[in-house]
């Protein structure tokens, strides 16, 4: 396997465990309809993490390393997912 195809798969793969755990967060800690519970608060970790994902990405990417152009767009990907999620109510 290629550095680049390892580097786009971690990437992927801890960002379906970390998807995966906001069920199972919300469920050992409920929140209400004022107080946000764990698994909320992980959703709202999303666009921080995957923001400074790409960040980094960007970074290593212009000092010349190609194997992370498949990380760089997964993490573009989530980061405008997850801002587009969070803020779909101001479009309608």
């Amino acid at each position: 396997m290629t550095a680049g195809k390892k580097y786009t798969l971690s990437t992927l793969l801890f960002y379906i465990l970390f998807l995966s755990l906001v069920p199972v967060v919300e469920h050992f800690s409920p929140g209400g309809p004022c107080v946000p519970g764990g698994g909320i608060f992980l959703l709202l970790l999303a666009p921080l993490l995957s923001g400074l994902g790409f960040i980094l990405s960007v970074v290593i990417r212009l000092k010349g390393h190609r194997v992370v152009l498949g990380p760089l767009f997964i993490n573009a990907l989530i980061f405008v997912a997850s801002l587009v999620l969070f803020g779909w109510a101001r479009f309608f």
